[in-house]
């Protein structure tokens, strides 16, 4: 395990390795190990607002706003990387359609946060894998029936 991040409280430390996501968690000065920490290890950010694929069951319903600017999700990902060792990277479509998609990766590894995302597939580029490869944690692909 290679330390990228560690995390300290009191009553509990969180080692974090950012290359294979292992988070060891441990109480310390005679703290059990804690049920629950002052505050998350890894968040959700909603980065996108539309999406082209319109499939039936998406429970995002029929939700199409613009997406969330680079300067907000810069504030967020500011204010919360001393305690956060990932992110999820989500809401209505396929985060790597999002405008500024290679920059806010970049943001998260300048930060020492591991970007993460789930993605239809669907349209996606050489260029996304190659983004992708370079910042990106995991990758999920949720397969999309043919009914949508």
């Amino acid at each position: 395990m290679i330390i990228t991040k560690e995390v300290k409280t009191d009553k509990y430390v969180i080692v974090f390795d950012g290359i294979n996501g292992i988070e060891a968690l441990s109480g310390i000065n005679g703290n059990p190990d804690p049920f629950v920490l002052d505050s998350p290890s890894m968040i959700d950010i909603g980065i996108m607002g539309h999406c082209s694929n319109n499939c039936k069951i998406c429970y995002q319903g029929d939700i199409s706003i613009p997406n969330m600017k680079l300067d907000d999700f810069k504030s967020i990902i500011t204010q919360c990387k001393s305690h956060i060792n990932q992110v999820a990277l989500g809401g209505k479509g396929d985060p790597n359609k999002h405008e500024d998609f290679e920059e806010i990766l970049k943001f998260c590894r300048l930060n020492n946060v591991i970007p993460n995302y789930t993605t239809s597939g669907n349209g996606l580029t050489d260029e996304e894998v190659v983004i992708t490869k370079k910042y990106v944690g995991a990758v999920a692909v949720s397969l999309i029936p043919e009914n949508k």
